[in-house]
């Protein structure tokens, strides 16, 4: 039998999960209730394999749950109720092929329905800073460096289709430019961040990402 997590962080995540289970009901809402807690499994703790067989485990109980309470809601959406699983076995791939770091994937997976039409696309954030220099961002700084690849479900599998959400391309760059304007002004961001911008060759190498990431939204959306 697998290791278990420690029981306090079990039940931590027990507890958010059950109560998302919990208000499930049977209208076509329910994907994206039940999307923010397998969204919540995921991003909850970086786990080793031992504990990701645990919460794997965990995980596909609480979807067959929520399968059994609301069958009619879910096999309505586009995708059905099946996609999930898919999605999961999808996110097992991106895992093994995504850089690590002690046994732990440095690319971080969630699920969304980003154009509310009942199926779950796949978010991977990157960092590329955090790639190369594990441990160099703090809390603050670090989702300013993610890149966001997003995969729909199409014809029974996952396949990348980034360009195709411009909606939500638009709001990264707003994001991006967002934190060009924080790094310009660091004054207003942590001692911990301040103290990671001190050093020029740091702060030139943010301002560089973020500005290649808008350059690259601008192409995806035409601009």
């Amino acid at each position: 039998m697998p290791n278990c997590l420690p029981a306090d962080a079990l039940l931590n995540v027990l507890d958010y999960t059950l109560n998302y289970a919990n208000i499930v009901v049977c209208t076509v809402q329910a994907p994206d209730l039940l999307a923010e807690s397998v969204q919540a499994l995921f991003l909850a703790f970086n786990l080793n394999e031992n504990e990701k067989a645990t919460m794997r485990y965990f995980f596909t109980s609480v979807l067959l749950m929520v399968a059994f309470e609301c069958p009619v809601a879910l096999a309505d959406t586009p995708c059905g109720f099946n996609h999930l699983s898919h999605a999961y076995q999808f996110i097992q791939e991106l895992e093994k092929k995504a850089p690590s770091h002690d046994g732990v994937s440095l690319r971080r997976y969630s699920l969304q329905d980003i154009n509310h039409d009942g199926c779950m696309e796949v978010l991977e954030s990157i960092s590329p800073i955090e790639e190369k220099a594990v441990g160099l961002l703090n809390v603050e700084i670090y989702p300013a460096t993610e890149w966001i690849n997003i995969y729909s479900y199409k014809n029974g599998k996952y396949t990348e289709a980034t360009k195709e959400h411009q909606w939500f391309l638009q709001k990264r760059k707003q994001h991006y430019k967002l934190w060009l304007r924080l790094l310009d002004n660091p004054g207003v961001l942590n001692e911990d961040s301040r103290g990671l911008l001190k050093h020029e060759e740091n702060q030139k190498a943010l301002v560089t990402l973020l500005k290649d990431y808008i350059t690259r939204i601008n192409k995806l959306v035409g601009q």
